[in-house]
This record gives structure tokens, C-alpha cells and sequence, in this order.
């Protein structure tokens, strides 16, 4: 079986897009907010749809969809948006990248034909889990999504 690798120049094709704006509930040491000051803000669903309809009209080919995490490590307006990300991806056609977070089988499953690619850091490490990223979690929690996304 052929695989076939596609690689994309981040902006102005690819742009990034923070779902929580500049929040995140972890200010953790892994990156204390810095990537999402580097983010378009679209933290509602109209906003999302605004800004995700305006890539589309300049020729972008995707959006990285992002954003901070809440305590217990899942993507903060996620949920809330999933709608907006539906009503992107049928209207535009848009490659969507998520990062997840922690995901569980109901989450997995309404993301099932709405995004194209997951994804979301691997940590081998209890300890690093919870020191650096500031989570009550274990590498177990990170094997769940891993496979709940799979599924």
C-alpha cells in the first residue's frame, strides 16, 4: 500500500486558530499560553465560521483548530463549536487539523467525519504528565484518546 505524505506552509494557507482565544485553565510549563498568542482568536461559533469562511475565500487549503485546555485536560470550547466545525468543513471543504486534548468515546465519535486529522502530544511519563503539563492524569489517559480517536 502507497502512503502519501502532504506537508503545508503554516500561514497564509494553513493559518492556526485558538478556539479559547488566549485562555487556558493549565498554564503549564510546556508552553504557559506562548502558542496561543500566536493564534487567530475565534472563540464563538460565529466567530469560528467568520474567520474559517475568510480563509477559505483567500485560497487557504486548512486550518489548525487549537486552543487552551481546562484542569482535566480537554480543549476548552470544543464541544461547544463541534456545530461550527461541521458547518466549516461542509461548507468549504477546508483540511481541519485538531488538537484534541483528552478525548473521550462520545467526543471521538461526534469528531468521526467532521475533522481530518487529530492531533495531540504523546507523554511517556507520569511524572512529566503532571509537573510539566499541570494534569491530575497518567500516560493511561493519553493511551484512552489515542485509541478512542482510533476507534
Amino acid at each position: 500500500m502507497q502512503k502519501i505524505l502532504k506537508t503545508y506552509y503554516v500561514w497564509p494557507r494553513f493559518p492556526s486558530v485558538s478556539m479559547s482565544g488566549k485562555d487556558c485553565m493549565l498554564s503549564c510549563r510546556h508552553c504557559n499560553r506562548h502558542y496561543l498568542k500566536g493564534m487567530i482568536p475565534a472563540v464563538t461559533d460565529e466567530e469560528l465560521l467568520r474567520v474559517c469562511r475568510r480563509f477559505y475565500e483567500n485560497n487557504a487549503v486548512g486550518v489548525l483548530l487549537s486552543g487552551g485546555c481546562d484542569r482535566n485536560g480537554k480543549m476548552l470550547n470544543l464541544e461547544k463549536n463541534l456545530s461550527a466545525i461541521k458547518k466549516i468543513k461542509d461548507e468549504t471543504g477546508l483540511i481541519i487539523k485538531l488538537h484534541t486534548g483528552f478525548v473521550d468515546e462520545k467526543l471521538a465519535e461526534n469528531l468521526k467525519g467532521i475533522i481530518d486529522v487529530a492531533s495531540m502530544e504523546m507523554v511517556g511519563d507520569n511524572t512529566t504528565i503532571q509537573e510539566i503539563f499541570g494534569l491530575n492524569a497518567t500516560v493511561d489517559d493519553y493511551v484512552e484518546t489515542f485509541r478512542n480517536l482510533q476507534n
